[in-house]
């Protein structure tokens, strides 16, 4: 039984089964008192019912009570019937004698034949004598039996006027209760009587407005109450209904738009999640803890963050679960914040190193683990993690076996071998994806920006850098995390640096070997013509 709870939800078993909520198993309670019943105890799945022996009947819940068969009219004696527990003796009038069949009664000195008496005749001092049965009254002329009329003389039925009706009957008489009440074993009394419920109350307005309201209606034990013995409405069904309302996803929350990264997991159902939130979170929050410690230049050049205060989120609503072409899968969105002023950048160098270890269950900085209420929103001495950057944590191989592993471990214990199997054959990360980026540009002065609607104000990491000739939304080149899963920047510029001189050597070789294959060209020499004067003549 799934039980949904502000910002999560947990599981139970339900009455008459016992487990951790995901197993369950049906409890015997018979074997403990006897179920509480008075007689016979029969235990069925999720449930037990109380029951009577021969002789006598159900009067509540758990108690028996006797069965007066003679004044039921069903014992069959043909004279006198007298009440034990649990059964019923026949015996007879004098000068009569029980037969074999414990009911009928003969006699060894029959009347004469032609006899006047209208029901018995018996031998008393040798003459024939007239006998009524129980219910009749012998007449005048001692041999009549007329009847007699119990409701006008002896008043037999008990309890409130208003509540029965006594008839009369032949040799007999019959109270009919009346409001409700029902004639007890004595066939007399009309004091005890069942509960039942009224009618249906309208349904509530819904709790919600999306992401699973619940709305109810009642009803109560006054159609009629229960009276004396009678029993409860206990076992009629349960007093309060309740149904899920505007099931429709709530939209996302500022802050979970703009810090949020979606993905999903295959193979996980939602009732799952409860036994894996904590391990999944806890290795997130470590992954950021063990990486922003070991690069703390970059993580503090991007945004401030405290890494060991971080807590990690998962939006309201989410997880929520949906299948695909057969396939489960689990959709999440989750968004980490952190406090807006921590020690590890304001003091300008990295933390103590932390004695955690990314996939350990022994962490000993703060638990990963935190939910808020509906809608979260951050708070003014909050900054939310860039979600590139943790997309980068969720993106990572190494971080999502880990994962994995987790889940694995932890869904041991509530999953059959097969079902394990079938977990660990399909159980892998899908589609993680950023779900809006932040678009406020980071400023040379500052490493956050401030949205302030009405009087209250909130601080946002950005997740773009402007250039002064134009801008450009990166992601690799602030991801803090690159030094921390990937090869250190101190070497990527090393070997930036050695690509660049090996171009540009390569480019002057290029040049020089292009000049050297060219022929030289022979360029004629222009030159202006001479003129020579004519000899002088003597």
């Amino acid at each position: 039984m799934c039980t949904d709870e502000t910002g999560s939800y947990s599981c139970s078993c339900k009455t008459g089964y016992q487990g951790d909520g995901f197993l369950c198993e049906d409890i015997n309670e018979c074997l403990a008192d006897n179920g509480g019943c008075a007689q016979l105890c029969s235990n069925s799945m999720g449930s037990f019912s109380c029951g009577c022996e021969d002789g006598y009947q159900s009067v509540s819940n758990s108690q028996c009570e006797d069965v007066d068969e003679c004044a039921e009219d069903i014992d069959g004696c043909a004279h006198v019937c007298a009440n034990v527990p649990g059964r019923f003796r026949c015996s007879c009038f004098e000068g009569f004698s029980i037969a074999s069949d414990g009911r009928n009664c003969t006699t060894a000195d029959p009347c004469a034949a032609g006899n006047n008496c209208s029901q018995l005749c018996i031998k008393r001092n040798g003459n024939d004598t007239c006998l009524c049965n129980v219910g009749y009254q012998m007449d005048s002329d001692g041999v009549s039996c007329p009847d007699i009329d119990e409701c006008s003389t002896a008043m037999p039925c008990l309890g409130n006027s208003s509540d029965y009706e006594c008839r009369n009957k032949p040799g007999s008489v019959e109270c009919a209760c009346m409001n409700g009440y029902k004639l007890s074993n004595d066939q007399r009394s009309c004091v005890d009587r069942d509960g039942n419920y009224s009618q249906w109350s309208t349904w509530s307005a819904c709790s919600l407005t999306c992401g699973s309201g619940v709305q109810s209606r009642s009803r109560s034990c006054t159609g009629p109450t229960p009276v004396g013995k009678g029993s409860s409405c206990d076992l009629l069904g349960a007093s309060v209904e309740t149904v899920v309302c505007n099931a429709n996803r709530c939209p996302l929350s500022e802050d979970e738009n703009r810090f949020g990264v979606k993905f999903s997991l295959r193979g996980v159902k939602r009732a799952m999640w409860v036994l894996v939130d904590k391990p999944v979170r806890d290795i997130i929050k470590s992954s950021i803890d063990l990486a922003c410690n070991q690069n703390y230049t970059q993580c503090c050049s991007v945004l401030p963050i405290l890494p060991s205060s971080s807590f990690v989120l998962v939006a309201d609503g989410y997880p929520i679960e949906r299948s695909e072409n057969e396939t489960q899968f689990l959709d999440l969105v989750m968004l980490v914040s952190v406090p807006a002023n921590n020690a590890l950048c304001s003091a300008g160098q990295p933390s103590t190193p932390l004695a955690s270890t990314v996939g350990s269950t022994s962490v000993t900085t703060a638990a990963g683990g935190h939910r808020r209420k509906r809608g979260i929103s951050l708070t003014v001495n909050e900054v939310g993690l860039a979600p590139s950057l943790l997309s980068s944590i969720l993106s990572s191989p190494t971080i999502q076996s880990l994962i994995r592993d987790a889940i694995l471990s932890s869904a041991q214990a509530a999953l059959n071998p097969s079902e394990l199997a079938a977990l660990t054959a399909s159980l892998s990360f899908v589609d993680v994806v950023v779900i809006r980026e932040a678009t406020t540009a980071m400023t040379s002065n500052s490493t956050s920006s401030v949205s302030t609607t009405g009087s209250s104000t909130r601080t946002f990491i950005p997740n773009t850098t402007t250039s002064t000739a134009s801008t450009t939304t990166t992601t690799e080149s602030q991801d803090p995390w690159s030094s921390a899963f990937k090869l250190p920047m101190a070497s990527w510029a090393v070997a930036l640096i050695v690509i660049g001189c090996l171009l540009f050597a390569a480019i002057i070789v290029l040049i020089s070997v292009i000049l050297c294959r060219t022929p030289n060209k022979v360029v004629p020499i222009r030159r202006n013509p001479i003129e020579v004067a004519p000899a002088a003549t003597v």
